[in-house]
Order: C-alpha cells, then structure tokens, then sequence
C-alpha cells in the first residue's frame, strides 16, 4: 500500500538517495534533517510531502515532493531568466492578467535511486495533482527541471524555455496549467 503524506520531524530517520549530486548535496547521507527545517511544520515555507510503501514491517521511502505557494511575480521573475519563445510569453501574459490563478512553485520531486527504473516520480506527481485539486481553484504550477530529467513531472508539463544556474546547472523552466470546472 501507498501513503502519501506530509513529512513530520519523526520522518528524519529515512534516508533518501536519487543518484543525483546536486540534489544530494543539499541532504548529506540521505538525512531528512534539511527538508524538515525548511517546511512549514518548523516555521519554513515549504509544504513537503513523502511517498511511503507502508507493508508489515515497515515503510520505506520512495520518494518526495516539495512546493510552496508562489506569487505571479515570483513567476514572472522566474521567466524572465530564460529565453521564452515570444508567442509562450504572450500567452503566459494573457492568463496571468486574467487575476484568476493561484500559483505553485513545485520545488522538488526526489526518487530513491533504486526506484528510478519504475517511474516513481509519475505516481508522486499524481499524488500531487489530486492533492492541489482538491483545493477546487485554477493553478498554474511552475518548476525547474535538469534538462536530463524532464521525465520527473511527465509529458503534462510544458517546457517554457531553458536556464542556467550556478548549483544545478542547465535546467528547463516547466509549468502545467489546471483549470477547474465543477
């Protein structure tokens, strides 16, 4: 069975691999201790949440997700890093200044390298979506993916352009747009 979950201090004795050195750096030896400082449980801004294999020993740690409430001009500042194709930035424009969005930064989804094969990611990030839906409001979600792992959040993710930074290097700025219609 499944647990998707909100992380809690207790959660800092999993320890979460991805085989990834940037995203590693930031929790040594797996520790959880990082992602627990920074959610909102010890006065952070990040909503963090785990993907749990509950059986009857046990749960292990597949992976998890990390995002926080973000502004329009977060957003926008976000875009204007990259290179975006004119007709993207005009139709970014128009559905910004519609003022009928919430935005999301989706900061970080982390697969347990031995997990990578089988797509752990997609359920976390369906896991994620019914979790934003149900706040039952239009969203427009935007992350930064590594340009080697746009597999992470899945074709329903546009890529809006390509950016540089100095701690992860070459990465897509993405986002996903979910509308609400009761």
């Amino acid at each position: 069975m499944f647990i998707f979950r909100r992380i809690i201090r207790d959660d800092i004795q999993y320890k979460l691999i991805t085989g990834n050195n940037a995203f590693d750096k930031i929790a040594p030896k797996g520790s959880l201790e990082q992602y627990i400082k920074v959610d909102s449980i010890s006065g952070g801004k990040y909503l963090t949440y785990l993907l749990l294999e509950k059986n009857e020993l046990t749960n292990l740690l597949l992976g998890l997700l990390r995002y926080r409430i973000s502004t329009k001009n977060e957003f926008i500042d976000q875009i204007n890093t990259i290179n975006i194709p004119e007709n993207i930035q005009s139709n970014i424009n128009s559905l910004l200044a519609l003022n009928k969005y919430d935005i999301i930064y989706l900061s970080r989804i982390g697969v347990s390298q031995e997990f990578h094969e089988i797509r752990i990611s997609q359920i976390i990030s369906n896991f994620f979506e019914f979790l934003i839906q149900r706040k039952r409001k239009n969203i427009i979600i935007f992350t930064k993916v590594l340009e080697n792992l746009t597999s992470v959040v899945g074709s329903k993710y546009r890529i809006l352009g390509k950016g540089t930074d100095e701690t992860w290097g070459n990465y897509f700025l993405m986002n996903k747009i979910i509308e609400y219609n009761p």
